[in-house]
């Protein structure tokens, strides 16, 4: 193999290695991403029964298309959807998805204050969340890139 072929594949796959890293580093910030969205969904949620005394297919098919979290046409028919919503936001923990299946199953079966107490409570759980996810983000974020890069360019030393 000639100097400049070896060259070329070191970058590259030092340039991969990177993108990996990238990739996982991305997963993170989706997952704050997708966390968020499920708390604006809480606090609409609570609005709505709050305020206007909306009934729980009324506020899925308002958030419908503003909402950044996955609500099935099944859902809007039917609540007991949830579960399967939650299981198909991808990105999200086990405790973040505990959480949102726990507001699911109690969600709708109370009186308006008790409502509105269940979703400050989800709301405030998923607010814990989200930060914990922001710290390992600002943690690991940088980790799985340099790491990326590191695999990369070792892969590549050991091939030239």
């Amino acid at each position: 193999m000639n100097g400049m072929t070896g060259i070329v594949i070191f970058l590259l796959i030092t340039l991969s290695g990177g993108a990996t890293g990238m990739y996982f580093s991305g997963r993170l910030s989706e997952r704050c991403r997708v966390i968020n969205s499920y708390i604006s969904l809480v606090q609409s949620m609570n609005c709505y029964i709050g305020f206007s005394g909306y009934k729980l297919a009324e506020i899925f098919r308002a958030e419908q298309k503003s909402s950044g979290c996955y609500i099935s046409d099944k859902l809007v028919e039917l609540s007991d959807e949830w579960d399967i919503c939650v299981s198909k936001s991808g990105y999200l923990k086990e405790d973040d998805r505990q959480i949102l299946s726990e507001l699911g199953r109690t969600i709708g079966k109370s009186n308006t204050d008790g409502e509105t107490a269940v979703l400050a409570l989800a709301g405030q759980r998923l607010s814990f969340q989200l930060k914990t996810a922001e710290e390992e983000r600002k943690r690991k974020g940088r980790l799985y890139t340099t790491l990326g890069i590191m695999l990369g360019a070792a892969v590549g030393i050991m091939l030239i």
